[in-house]
């Protein structure tokens, strides 16, 4: 082996041992471990995987063993030969192949360049088991475009500290162990070697900024400077490093000014202003799991205002960010939810009335309240004993009064006469939850159950004949002043989970 060769096996070597350190650290693997190199067949993969199946065969104190995954994508003419020079390069090297074809087209409105690397980044970690670590081929003159591109977004130090060298994401484990090599010392490598590897034509494309930036204006830069990668790399490890030092005090921070994940605005207000920013930052991106925009990241700050209103609120996809009670908190919806929340919201701009069903169970015996509830018809043969316990006899009296806590510890509800309505979003109408509780407005009811001015509106409130007869918030919540009399055709209804 050449000096070079050593030395580019020593940087590999070292990068594979620090990032080997972290997954044990993180993950709950055991020996042997995977490692899996994510192969596309051009030249920074193909040298990635020669060099660490050298260092597999070499260094058996690691106990790893070494396999190969390929994503055939489908977009370009030379896809297929692509992946059977991948697999031909694995049966050479005597490493296990392993590929994904995917069919990805142009869709309207969205980067093909996107879309191809969430596909593969999403077929990455379906592969990946909980022993695998996936190497993946990034070198240090991609860090440095990396870097620009987020400087060229206004990104701050986040954005700035670009790829780090070992990171999960959705539950795999990736690393970047050629993030302290050239891709000169790439070439240098496979030429040495004598390295066959496949050119992508995408790569000559400068319509896409990252080419744009290898093609038109790295080579400027370096014929300047002829260091400017590796200078470029340095600041984005100061950055990850200022990064790092940053959530650490963010972290410490949690303990005085989080309450079960949200924040507390009064204990936020203590902080500077640079740290109340650096903090919901970091509070979206490591608690809540939500990338922000700047822009989204200013709106999140003015809800925090002590001006904002109780229903100020900012979605990210599935999740909502609520002001609610003196906290920002956050909810996670499904579509299903969010279509309710869009519908509410524009009938109450347009001021339509709440929106409500009829269930009629004298001819179904079971309807979807919502995503999470079921009500469902208990069968006649139960219903005897179920009453036995769900109703109790008021005293000189032809009323009966519902048994409150064993009607919500048993999830049952009574009705009269087999119908009942639903009502999504009510938070205007009066109810006695409690016998020895006043009368109040169903908001004022949420805002005791800590029910969110958006979860409200997807809340079913189940009504009979006498008026509200339960509510269906975080659980099952049946009102005492919900009677029936010994004369009335009660049905018994059991909520259940959908």
């Amino acid at each position: 082996m050449s000096k070079h060769s050593k030395e580019l096996d020593i940087k590999v070597y070292k990068a594979l041992s620090q990032a080997l350190l972290c997954f044990h650290e993180q993950s709950v693997a055991q020996s042997p471990i995977k490692l899996c190199v994510a192969l596309s067949g051009g030249l920074d993969s193909t040298v990635l995987l020669h060099v660490l199946a050298d260092i597999v065969k070499q260094q058996t104190s690691l106990n790893i063993t070494l396999e190969a995954f390929h994503v055939n994508h489908g977009i370009s003419q030379y896809s297929d030969k692509w992946e059977q020079f991948c697999n031909q390069l694995c049966s050479n090297l005597n490493v296990p192949f392993f590929c994904k074809k995917l069919n990805l087209s142009k869709v309207k409105q969205q980067s093909l360049e996107a879309d191809a690397r969430d596909a593969r980044y999403a077929s990455l970690v379906e592969h990946a088991g909980q022993n695998t670590l996936i190497a993946l081929a990034q070198h240090e003159n991609d860090q440095a475009e990396t870097f620009l591109l987020q400087l060229k977004r206004g990104a701050g130090v986040a954005g700035l500290a670009s790829m780090p060298a070992y990171h999960s994401f959705q539950g795999a484990y990736f690393c970047r162990p050629l993030l302290k090599v050239s891709q000169q010392e790439l070439a240098n490598y496979a030429k040495r070697h004598k390295l066959a590897w496949q050119e992508d034509e995408s790569n000559k494309d400068v319509n896409f900024d990252r080419n744009f930036l290898r093609l038109n204006v790295l080579p400027i830069l370096e014929k300047r400077w002829p260091s400017i990668n590796k200078t470029i790399a340095r600041s984005a490890d100061n950055c990850a490093q200022a990064l790092k030092v940053n959530n650490e005090y963010m972290a410490l921070l949690c303990k005085s000014l989080l309450n079960n994940n949200d924040i507390n605005l009064a204990a936020l207000t203590t902080q500077s202003d640079a740290t109340k920013i650096s903090f919901v930052q970091y509070w979206l991106t490591q608690i809540v799991k939500v990338n922000i925009s700047k822009a989204q990241l200013n709106t999140v700050l003015k809800i925090c205002d002590a001006n904002a209103t109780e229903s100020s609120h900012i979605l990210f996809g599935n999740i909502a960010i609520e002001r609610f009670q003196g906290e920002l908190c956050f909810s996670e919806f499904n579509n299903y939810q969010l279509n309710l929340i869009n519908q509410f919201s524009q009938s109450k701009n347009s001021n339509k009335n709440n929106q409500y069903l009829t269930l009629d169970f004298s001819s179904q015996q079971a309807f979807i309240l919502s995503d999470k509830f079921v009500l469902t018809k208990v069968a006649s043969e139960e219903c005897s004993h179920i009453l036995g316990h769900a109703i109790e006899k008021r005293d000189n009296s032809e009323t009966y009064s519902i048994n409150q806590t064993w009607c919500e510890a048993n999830n049952i509800i009574l009705i009269e006469n087999n119908q009942c309505r639903v009502v999504l979003g009510n938070t205007s109408e009066k109810a006695k939850y409690q016998e020895n509780r006043p009368t109040k407005r169903l908001k004022a009811w949420y805002q005791e159950w800590q029910v969110t001015p958006l979860n409200r509106l997807i809340t079913p409130v189940i009504y009979s004949e006498s008026g509200i007869v339960a509510i269906c918030s975080k659980k099952l919540r049946v009102l005492s002043s919900s009677n029936v009399t010994k004369h009335s055709n009660i049905t018994v209804l059991r909520i259940t989970d959908a």
